[in-house]
């Protein structure tokens, strides 16, 4: 089973970064995920969505990918 929910949502930019910290250093072993899909509304800002793609790679992330929405397509 996955350590992490494939899906974690962060009420601020600094719980998404620790989020995505915590998930990338994964278990007891230091298995994490490798890959981020960063899931952009599409009335999130600009300095979101750079903030949430920054953090994936200041962690490490090998493969970092954006996908935008309009509310109802999810």
């Amino acid at each position: 089973s996955p350590i992490w929910p494939e899906e974690q949502r962060a009420p601020s930019m600094t719980d998404m970064r620790v989020k995505v910290r915590e998930a990338r250093a994964g278990d007891a072993n230091g298995v994490g995920p490798a890959r981020l899909l960063v899931q952009a509304n599409g009335d999130a800002t600009h300095e979101h969505v750079v903030a949430a793609l920054d953090a994936g790679s200041a962690v490490g992330m090998e493969d970092i990918r954006l996908m935008s929405y309009e509310e109802g397509d999810l």
